[in-house]
C-alpha cells in the first residue's frame, strides 16, 4: 500500500497508529521528534505522507513542516496533523504546509480514512474522455 511515516512524541500514540495502519497493509516507520523525522527523510524511500504532532521538543512540527517545505525533495510530501494544539494559537503551522488536520482525541478509523484519501488524491487519474484504441 503506502509508506507513512509518523512523527509524534507520545509513544503511546505513535504505537496506536502503527498498529492500526500496518493492519491496512501500510509499511510504517514513527519518529519521536521532527529532528528524528529530517533524518529519516534524507533516506530513500521517502514516505507518501507523513502523520505529524504539532507540540513535541527538540524540533516542533512547525519547524519540521517548514523544513519539508523549503526541500525540493520533500516538499511535495502530503502531511496530516494530529494534534491537541489550537489552529487559533500564533504558533500553529500555516494551513498551506499540511493538507489534513485532525484534533486530539482522535478515532483511528478517522485518519485511516483521511489517509486512504489522500492517497486516492496523489493517484494519476485515467483519462477517460479519449476512445481508447
Amino acid at each position: 500500500m503506502a509508506n507513512i511515516l509518523i512523527v509524534d512524541d507520545d509513544p503511546d500514540i505513535r504505537g496506536v497508529f502503527q498498529e492500526a495502519l500496518e493492519l491496512l497493509g501500510h509499511c510504517v516507520a514513527t519518529a519521536c521528534n521532527g529532528l528524528e523525522a529530517i533524518g529519516l527523510l534524507s533516506c530513500d524511500p521517502l514516505p507518501d505522507i507523513l502523520l505529524v504532532d504539532v507540540m513535541m521538543p527538540v524540533m516542533d512540527g512547525r519547524e519540521l513542516l517548514g523544513r519539508i517545505g523549503a526541500a525540493p525533495r520533500t516538499s511535495g510530501l502530503p502531511v496530516i496533523l494530529i494534534t491537541g494544539a489550537s489552529p487559533d494559537s500564533d504558533d500553529f503551522p500555516n494551513a498551506c504546509d499540511y493538507q489534513a488536520l485532525i484534533t486530539k482525541p482522535f478515532d483511528i478509523w478517522d485518519v485511516a480514512k483521511c489517509v486512504d484519501s489522500l492517497l486516492d488524491d496523489r493517484k494519476p487519474q485515467i483519462d477517460r474522455s479519449s476512445p481508447e484504441s
